[in-house]
């Protein structure tokens, strides 16, 4: 296989390190949007009528609550499920680091993107937003698995349903 043209260790460190910003920052994004998508569906879950529904009618509640933005879907959940108050004030503090990469962050940060030191400041504060959105979205799925169980709905429907996914023919 040939060497990507973009990864070219003849670049300057001060480029590498900038690159490696980026895919922090690609990797905290991608963090945040899983984050989000869980409480998607998690709203979609707790509708009352979820489960009386037809699956067609139930996958026009995902595709509602999945194209709902953060803020709106992390306002409705809260009022319908009893989270506790340590984990509604992470996620409420995600919601807020979230918008904050998506709108502004580059913006505050451009000069730290000129040297060194900021790069590495970068490096961090993205590093450790995404641990924080991938470890609220773990805590997340153990609740919703639980729940799904609860349910009657086994480990062999949700492996099917991810191989169906991963052919596309969902």
């Amino acid at each position: 296989m040939e060497k990507p043209d973009w990864d070219d260790l003849a670049l300057p460190l001060q480029a590498r390190r900038n690159r490696e910003v980026f895919a922090r920052y690609g990797l905290a994004m991608h963090n945040a949007q899983c984050l989000e998508k869980q409480l998607a569906l998690m709203l979609a879950l707790s509708a009352p009528t979820f489960f009386t529904q037809s699956p067609k009618e139930r996958d026009l509640l995902f595709d509602k609550a999945l194209t709902e933005p953060f803020g709106k879907i992390w306002n409705k959940l809260r009022t319908v499920v009893p989270f506790d108050s340590d984990l509604v004030n992470q996620i409420s503090k995600a919601k807020t680091v979230r918008n904050y990469l998506a709108h502004n962050y580059f913006w505050e940060h451009a000069a730290d993107l000129l040297s060194e030191a900021g790069q590495e400041k970068l490096i961090a504060e993205l590093t450790t937003a995404a641990d924080q959105f991938k470890n609220l979205d773990d805590r997340l799925t153990k609740i919703i698995d639980a729940y799904s169980r609860q349910i009657g709905i086994t480990e062999e429907v949700i492996t099917l349903e991810i191989e169906k996914l991963k052919n596309g023919s969902v």
